[in-house]
């Protein structure tokens, strides 16, 4: 049982360092970045997701960027149609190409936690198997 024990003790410990050790991770955007300074940073011809500020939502492809708003590209109708939004009508803008630092973080740490879990099992079933008890 007590390799058992020490077996837990190093993966717990294994975990807590590799938790330590990553940046902290925020899947917000940056809050402070106006809407047309996130425009601007995501490529044109990318897919987006935008929040309006009417609770609504809208997907398609970002097209171009003018000082009042954005073209918004979407299929509607089995036809593409463009349409321009302005910021002051945009509460958010999610680029849906690249998926944020968070979202991978959180992945990340959920196969760390499955391997360390497969790591536990395997190491009790050998520690059972070989009868350690000291």
């Amino acid at each position: 049982m007590k390799c058992l024990q020490l077996l837990f003790r190093r993966s717990v410990a294994v975990f807590l360092a590799i938790l330590l050790a990553a940046p902290a991770a925020s899947a917000r955007p940056d809050d402070s970045a106006s809407i047309k300074e996130q425009v601007l940073l995501i490529r044109p011809g990318s897919s987006v997701e935008i929040h309006l500020t009417d609770k609504s939502k809208m997907r398609g492809r970002l097209g171009a960027v003018t000082d009042s708003g954005f073209e918004l590209q979407a299929v509607t109708n089995d036809k593409i149609a463009t349409q321009q939004v302005p910021f002051d009508r945009v509460r958010s803008i999610t680029d849906k190409a690249h998926q944020s630092f968070g979202r991978s973080v959180g992945r990340g740490f959920l196969v760390a936690g499955i391997v360390i879990g497969v790591i536990i099992a395997i190491g009790a079933v050998a520690c059972a198997a070989s009868n350690c008890s000291g």
